[in-house]
């Protein structure tokens, strides 16, 4: 029984090495990345919605990709679980612009101010907008 609980616990040692040296992995590869050629402006169409509950809005946000280099971003949210994006990740070419949809559309049973924020990680950077929405 001894080695049974022994063998689980070596198991389980090796897995969290494998994910605790995937993240480090993670961070070193983005520390790693010379950045001089990354940079990008990002445009909120609107910051403040005022909407009923079963009353859905478009917010476009736009991605310049103001560097010399082609660029992929990850579009993320937090906040309500009733807002979506898409897409979620996306190409920009260098120079080049390009726009991602954010879906607000509160449920029926929903009351009160929320805050939602669109973050937007690049190869080497992030930036926050924020979107209040009263309902």
């Amino acid at each position: 029984m001894k080695n049974k609980s022994f063998l689980a616990f070596l198991f389980t040692l090796f897995a969290l090495l494998i994910v605790m040296g995937g993240g480090i992995y993670s961070v070193y590869t983005r520390l790693d990345t010379d950045c001089d050629g990354y940079s990008f402006d990002v445009e909120l169409e609107k910051d403040n919605l005022n909407l009923e509950p079963c009353q859905g809005e478009l917010v476009k946000l736009m991605i310049e990709n103001t560097g010399k280099e082609d660029d992929i971003y990850r579009i993320l949210l937090k906040g309500p679980t009733w807002v979506m994006v898409k897409p979620a990740a996306i190409k920009v070419d260098a120079g080049e612009k390009e726009e991602v949809s954010i879906y607000v559309s509160p449920p029926i049973d929903v009351k009160g101010q929320f805050k939602i924020t669109v973050e937007i990680e690049s190869e080497c950077s992030t930036e926050d907008k924020i979107i209040s929405v009263k309902v």
